[in-house]
């Protein structure tokens, strides 16, 4: 028989070890998969920084990073608070870290393209109304 608390409360996410020699103190990060609300909420975000104008390709790679990167413990290691000072980090290694978030997600980059496109879209539709 399953029981339902023990069906909700585990820890269904998988994990992944991501090198980071760029950054010489922390030569690797622990990253897991987005859950279901994060990427509703990575997909809200993004619409919303669309809408408002904004370039969303570094701003989303930092929001799956807080989302998927963790400590030893497995809890989150940022907060949503943290995606601007994330996006002033190497370029290089929050894209290395973000793949390897959207490929534990099973998030394909024509997913990702087809959000960004959508958005662009909205973008140069929007621009032109006042």
């Amino acid at each position: 028989m399953i029981d339902k608390n023990a069906f909700l409360q585990f820890a269904d996410y998988e994990t992944a070890v991501v090198q980071t020699p760029e950054w010489s103190q922390l030569p690797t990060v622990t990253v897991r998969n987005l859950n279901g609300l994060e990427q509703e909420q990575w997909h809200a975000v993004s619409k919303k920084l669309k809408a408002d104008g904004v370039e969303v390709g570094v701003r989303l790679q930092c929001l799956a990073c807080v989302f998927g990167i963790i400590d030893e413990t497995g809890q989150n290691l940022f907060s949503v608070d943290d995606a601007d000072a994330l996006a002033r980090k190497h370029p290089k290694v929050i894209d290395r870290i973000a793949e390897r978030i959207y490929s534990l997600t099973a998030m394909t980059s024509h997913e990702r393209a087809e959000i960004e496109k959508k958005a662009n879209t909205s973008q140069m539709n929007g621009s032109g109304s006042t």
